[in-house]
């Protein structure tokens, strides 16, 4: 799988600042199941005023430091900060639809991407998000992510 470097530039800062987030979305689908175009990186990111500061260090570091961004945006419940423009768009949300970030964080899966450790929702969290959410996409995901990882519907 092919982040891009912008996209692992950002992770690797998320890292390093002690950032507590999830890859989610298109890019988890396409770890689990079959690589699929996606418009962005959703990156779902635990709500806690900490957290928040430690995504604003890596943000100004990142280079995002002038746009105005403050705590409340990663606090607030049902969020969403979009940074960029598709298909390099960056979404940083606060909540995902049927999932506590708690957690989903305790059963995340580690893969090494580029010589950097990358921190995906379980694919049994994606499933049952991607049903809350129910688009069309999102369900053709359920099925591809259910034909790679059949146990993943609990």
């Amino acid at each position: 799988m092919n982040l891009g470097r912008d996209f692992l530039d950002l992770l690797s800062l998320f890292n390093t600042n002690g950032v507590r987030y999830l890859v989610a979305g298109g890019y988890a689908t396409s770890v689990y199941a079959v690589p699929r175009y996606t418009k962005d990186l959703d990156i779902w990111l635990e709500p806690t005023e900490k957290n928040a500061k430690a995504i604003l260090n890596a943000l100004d570091e990142f280079g995002f430091g002038s746009v105005g961004l403050q705590i409340e945006d990663f606090t607030k419940p049902d969020h969403v900060v979009q940074l960029g423009y598709e298909p390099n768009r960056i979404d940083l949300l606060t909540q995902l639809k049927e999932l506590d970030f708690h957690t989903a964080f305790a059963r995340k899966n580690v893969f090494r991407l580029s010589g950097i450790d990358v921190s995906f929702i379980s694919p049994e969290d994606l499933v049952k998000n991607k049903k809350a959410v129910g688009r069309l996409q999102d369900l053709a995901d359920v099925e591809q992510i259910l034909a790679h990882h059949p146990g993943s519907d609990s």
